[in-house]
């Protein structure tokens, strides 16, 4: 070892009846440390220790070691139990660690998977913070403070992770203690299964099947997904010839001895015909055989099957439903009795249609030949369309929760608002805010002011979250048009998102006004002590346009710009800010934010829960502490006012009405007096239009 100034030894002599004695030994050896990284000690000691009086504690201690150098120490006894061995050492610097250094969790969809951070530390120069970095919202931590003291000794953070959408999602936990820091990286990871990779198919995640049966000659696709609205169902219709050239490419079905047939047949009830698989209206394929064809699906609440019989054959093709239990690999086992068995085939072109089915269970479907006939020409399943839902719905409904899917079925639904990087659409809907808030006998303070120039706008929002690796094209930008097709999973209901399962339709144009609002109409607090002035709250999601918000460094939050006394109180208002979302540029052109200086900007409200924003944007910070009120993303022309002191823009307010300032003078230590600030310590006297005035010191560089 090395590193050390002194070695103890505790332990007990039990030299027992015997005269002898058996000493117990503390030998320490210098080293000589070699090129290759190997130690070599001396062949004498550099002290040694011992103990020998039988019966009796004892306590070994060495002289005082050179912590430059390296050590072999030797503890030996016949007869003594050894206690401990203890090592000091003079390095007091300070230290922090959290191990493992990177921390991985498994999940089904919406189920918690657990883990544990182990935190130590010495000589700590406050408690411990803990600050989750969790861009998308899936992890928690607990607890988020640590005192010193129990660091000390080591305890552990628990950490758990849950999504309602499936994919893999990372984060990071940073403890820090005054400058000490260290970091544990989270990956979660969320499967609920149900893609054609995976061992069954959910019918609605369809676009994830191979369509490998496409690039069989004569062939363009294997499947067909159609929707029928007004019945609120949609089919999935599979060639049972394309199933069988694609089947290597899927997980959720086989085909065994079964064979390919020149084949064409019509169109018939749902099914389609061969014109809608091959690439010519006069050719296809079908399969026949005595063997089957076997589909794993959930999320389906019927099967029908076509098949193509012969009038000198009386054979039938059966149609069997199995229910199957889902194994904790993910793998699917079924019973060995069919909850449904039909058949039909056995002349002519005939459609084999299932009993219902239960969408939340798993099943295999077996779709069996008769020899030869009759031929297996297409399977389709049916499945449920999600529920309709109106925006205003998504935000009162308790009914309505995360980690279902919905269609939103609004009129006016509106895509106000595309992220730089085309992958969040903000949209609202026209007005249908529940809670229509009125003026009153109030005054409107920022349409008095001339800051808001149009009607309120008072609509429910929501975030659509882009398909991943979707490109939007331009005819499909959102932006100022009513949009339909809007369908997908809410993750978040307190601040609505929904995870899109397709781009929506635009449709006719539509006016977009941004309300303006101060720092006032996000802090709840500060809209509860306005007095007889008129405020609008802003909605969770909502994106306005922001002004004079001046930067406060002491609380880490943006503030109003010049808060006035009044009688009964004053207009103030703050709220927390998150920059990484400012679009326009990833390497956040935002620069410097200057404690005291003021700044306008687009951007999106969020509700702050529980300390952090529950959106699941990309990029969100966890906040420092539970304050009820908005997070604020900047997003847009971002906007550099200039130094509170010298903006007059906002005029002070009374509770009997409006005083304007008139005039703003600067005095240096001197006595000197100018209209602009002097370099260093200023008093700044503002004189008002009912002729009183304030003043204030304030530090110029």
């Amino acid at each position: 070892m090395t590193n050390c100034s002194q070695v103890k030894v505790r332990g007990y002599n039990e030299s027992a009846s015997s005269n002898n004695t058996y000493p117990a030994y503390l030998r320490i050896y210098e080293c000589t440390k070699n090129a290759d990284g190997s130690i070599t000690a001396a062949t004498s000691t550099v002290d040694e220790e011992s103990f020998s009086t039988k019966n009796s504690d004892f306590t070994l201690t060495s002289i005082e070691l050179d912590e430059s150098k390296i050590y072999k120490v030797v503890v030996s006894t016949t007869k003594s139990r050894i206690y401990e061995i203890g090592f000091k050492t003079s390095n007091n610097n300070p230290a922090l660690r959290a191990t493992p250094s990177e921390l991985t969790l498994n999940a089904g969809l919406g189920e918690t998977a657990t883990g544990s951070i182990t935190v130590k530390g010495k000589m700590l120069p406050a408690n411990v913070t803990v600050t989750l970095d969790d861009p998308n919202g899936v992890f928690t931590v607990n607890p988020t403070t640590i005192e010193s003291s129990i660091v000390e000794f080591g305890t552990t953070v628990s950490v758990a992770f849950n999504s309602a959408v499936e994919g893999t999602y990372y984060g990071t936990v940073t403890f820090t203690s005054g400058s000490l820091s260290a970091t544990v990286t989270l990956t979660g990871r969320c499967s609920d299964g149900g893609t054609a990779k995976d061992a069954y198919l959910d019918i609605a995640k369809y676009e994830t099947i191979d369509d490998a049966g496409a690039t069989v000659s004569g062939m363009s696709t294997i499947y067909k997904y159609t929707e029928y609205e007004a019945q609120d169902i949609a089919w999935l219709i599979v060639s049972n010839y394309g199933a069988m050239s694609a089947d290597a490419n899927q997980n959720w079905y086989t085909t065994t001895s079964l064979t390919q047939y020149n084949n064409t047949w019509s169109a018939s009830d749902i099914f389609l015909g061969n014109a809608s698989y091959f690439t010519s209206s006069t050719s296809g394929y079908s399969i026949y055989g005595s063997g089957n064809q076997t589909f794993y699906v959930t999320n389906c609440s019927q099967v029908k099957a076509l098949v193509k019989g012969s009038s000198w054959s009386s054979a039938s093709a059966t149609l069997a439903i199995y229910e199957c239990t889902v194994n904790g690999d993910g793998t699917v086992t079924a019973a060995t009795t069919a909850t449904d068995s039909q058949q039909g085939g056995a002349s002519g072109t005939a459609v084999i249609t299932s009993a219902a089915l239960d969408v939340s269970k798993v099943y295999m479907v077996r779709l069996t030949g008769g020899g030869s006939y009759p031929d297996m020409l297409e399977i389709a399943f049916q499945t449920p369309l999600p529920q309709k839902v109106t925006l205003a719905q998504i935000v009162n409904d308790p009914s309505v929760v995360a980690g279902k899917q919905y269609r939103i079925v609004d009129d006016n639904l509106i895509g106000a608002y595309l992220s730089n990087d085309s992958k969040y659409i903000f949209c609202k809907d026209d007005n249908g805010y529940a809670e229509q808030m009125t003026k009153g006998n109030k005054v409107d303070f920022m349409t008095e002011h001339g800051w808001q120039t149009t009607s309120w706008d008072q609509s429910n929002w929501i975030v659509l979250n882009v398909p991943a690796k979707t490109d939007l094209t331009q005819s499909q930008d959102p932006t100022g048009h009513k949009l339909s097709g809007v369908r997908g999973t809410l993750i978040n209901k307190v601040n609505p998102t929904l995870q899109l399962t397709k781009v929506p339709t635009p449709g006719e144009q539509a006016t977009v006004n941004f309300n303006t609002y101060l720092a006032t109409d996000f802090d709840p607090e500060m809209l509860a002590e306005t007095g007889n002035y008129f405020f609008l709250p802003a909605k969770p999601m909502e994106v306005a346009n922001v002004m004079w918000a001046m930067w406060d460094a002491a609380s880490g939050k943006f503030v109003v710009a010049s808060p006035v006394n009044n009688s009964t109180g004053r207009i103030d208002g703050a709220f927390y800010a998150d920059l990484t979302k400012y679009y326009n540029d990833p390497s956040h052109p935002i620069g410097e934010i200057k404690d005291g200086y003021v700044y306008n900007f687009t951007g999106f409200a969020a509700v702050n829960v529980n300390g952090v924003s529950a959106s699941t944007l990309k990029g969100i910070s966890t906040l420092a502490d539970e304050t009820p009120g908005m997070v604020v993303y900047p997003l847009a022309n971002w906007e550099l006012k200039g130094d509170s002191n010298i903006i007059t823009a906002i005029n002070g307010v009374y509770s009997d009405g409006y005083r304007e300032v008139v005039g703003v003078e600067y005095v240096n230590a001197a006595g000197l007096t100018s209209d602009k600030p002097f370099k260093g310590v200023n008093i700044v006297v503002t004189r008002y239009s009912d002729g009183s005035r304030t003043t204030v010191k304030k530090l110029y560089r």
